[in-house]
C-alpha cells in the first residue's frame, strides 16, 4: 500500500513589490502550518520522502511540519504551476520506493490531483493549510492512478480534524 500526504501551502501574504514566487506565510499561515505538523505528529504519521515546491510559501509551510516528519525532501520546480495530470506523472516517477510520499504544493493543480484520484468531495476543497490523506491499494507509484485513492483523512484549518 502507498500513502499520499497532499497539503496545500498554508495562507500566504501578496506583499506589493514580490512576485508570486516569492511570496512568504503570513502570521496565521505560520500557525496554520505548524498545526499540521502537530497533527501529523500526535497521529504519527511520517514520511518516506516530500516533494516540495521550491515556491517560499511551500518551503515554509514544508519547515513549519518539523524536520522529523521527513526522511528525505526534495525541492521539486515541476510542481509550482502544474496540472493534475503533470503532478501524478511526477509522483510516478519520484516516489520510487517510498511507502508514504508528502507533496507540498498549490491550487489549483492540488484540488484537481485530489478530484482525480479520490472524486468530487471533501478533498476537492483544499484551502491554504489543508491536508488530504489519500491511501492506494498498488505495490508500486507507478500504478496509482484516477480513482484509485481513497481518502483516508482530511484536515482544514477550518475544521482540524474531519
Amino acid at each position: 500500500m502507498k500513502r499520499l500526504l497532499l497539503l496545500r501551502h498554508a495562507k500566504a501574504a501578496r506583499p506589493s513589490g514580490v512576485g508570486d514566487f516569492d511570496r512568504p506565510l503570513t502570521a496565521g499561515g505560520r500557525e496554520i502550518a505548524a498545526s499540521v505538523g502537530r497533527h501529523l505528529a500526535a497521529q504519527g504519521i511520517e514520511a518516506d520522502l516530500a516533494l516540495v515546491s521550491p515556491a517560499r510559501r511551500t518551503r515554509e509551510t514544508f519547515d513549519l511540519l518539523g524536520s522529523a516528519r521527513t526522511r528525505e525532501a526534495r525541492f521539486e520546480p515541476g510542481i509550482y504551476e502544474a496540472s493534475a495530470n503533470q503532478l501524478l506523472a511526477l509522483l510516478r516517477a519520484a516516489g520510487g520506493t517510498a511507502e508514504t510520499v508528502l507533496m507540498v504544493g498549490h491550487n489549483p493543480g492540488f484540488e484537481d490531483l485530489a478530484v482525480l484520484l479520490v472524486g468530487e468531495g471533501t478533498a476537492s476543497h483544499l484551502r491554504p493549510g489543508a491536508l488530504a490523506v489519500i491511501d492506494f491499494d498498488v505495490p508500486d507509484w507507478a500504478q496509482a492512478g484516477a480513482n484509485g485513492g481513497r481518502l483516508v483523512s482530511f484536515v482544514s484549518p477550518d475544521s482540524p480534524e474531519s
